[in-house]
């Protein structure tokens, strides 16, 4: 369960705003029996907002370092939820890798989405998250309610701009149903304008089923792949995504990324 109230987020809508927990013992135990029988040493934690209760998740770290369990995980996060106590022992635990979602670039946005964080705080999430050497990934989205080419393009700054982020996914705005974004995309509000009912065709790459405050579902894809080669075209980015896939499969898929971002 997800206690906040983003505009785009379905995750209300499929598991409540009450946050259900498993005990500690628990989860270490399952990780543990993965581990000894299934032969797996790295696990993703799909909570949506893994890092919220700051407690619970140092006491979690401190059970896998006392039974000795030698994983890696990752998770992903709010950027306000860290500090450097948690990824202290987040790190001392096996974490290699989080995720932050950091939607818009420009502060207006993030209040009208009702993301409850600020652009500050989403930069020193990165900054503390390298200085224990974690993989971070960003994730952003372009096309919300109201969103006119200018804060659109503060979104795709902004996410360039992140020095410590390594990875980021640049999403366009889907309205997903039961979000109060879809409400808004239904009745026309913020100037969306909703193509498709299908919801089959709901993806976030490469075929939009909104246009917002005048931007076509092409100038949308448009700006996406921009976004993307912004982001990635950069000496430090594509020696890191080189690097971390191994040279040849980093090569693989550094060509199958520019056909995608090419036209």
């Amino acid at each position: 369960g997800c206690p906040f109230q983003c505009i785009f987020c379905s995750a209300q809508n499929v598991f409540g705003r009450t946050l259900r927990k498993r005990s500690i013992e628990s989860v270490v135990t399952e990780m543990e029996w993965v581990v000894e029988h299934l032969h797996i040493k790295h696990f993703s934690f799909i909570d949506d907002c893994f890092t919220l209760l700051k407690d619970r998740v140092i006491a979690m770290c401190q059970e896998i370092i006392g039974r000795g369990l030698n994983i890696t995980f990752e998770g992903f996060t709010k950027a306000d939820t860290v500090d450097d106590d948690i990824l202290y022992m987040l790190k001392k635990a096996g974490m290699v890798r989080i995720s932050f979602g950091i939607e818009s670039g420009n502060p207006e946005m993030l209040k009208r989405i009702k993301k409850g964080i600020t652009l500050d705080e989403i930069r020193n999430a990165f900054k503390l998250s390298k200085k224990y050497q974690l993989e971070t990934k960003g994730s952003a989205i372009i096309g919300f309610p109201y969103e006119p080419k200018e804060t659109l393009m503060d979104t795709i700054n902004f996410i360039t701009s992140i020095k410590e982020c390594d990875q980021v996914y640049l999403n366009i705005c889907t309205p997903y149903p039961g979000t109060e974004l879809y409400d808004m995309a239904v009745n026309g509000e913020g100037g969306i304008k909703l193509l498709s009912n299908d919801f089959s065709k709901y993806l976030r790459y490469g075929n939009p089923v909104i246009e917002v405050d005048g931007l076509s579902k092409d100038e949308l894809i448009k700006y996406q792949k921009y976004g993307f080669r912004k982001f990635y075209f950069k000496p430090e980015r594509i020696w890191y995504n080189l690097k971390r896939a191994g040279f040849k499969a980093g090569l693989k898929n550094a060509f199958a990324f520019l056909k995608g971002v090419s036209r």
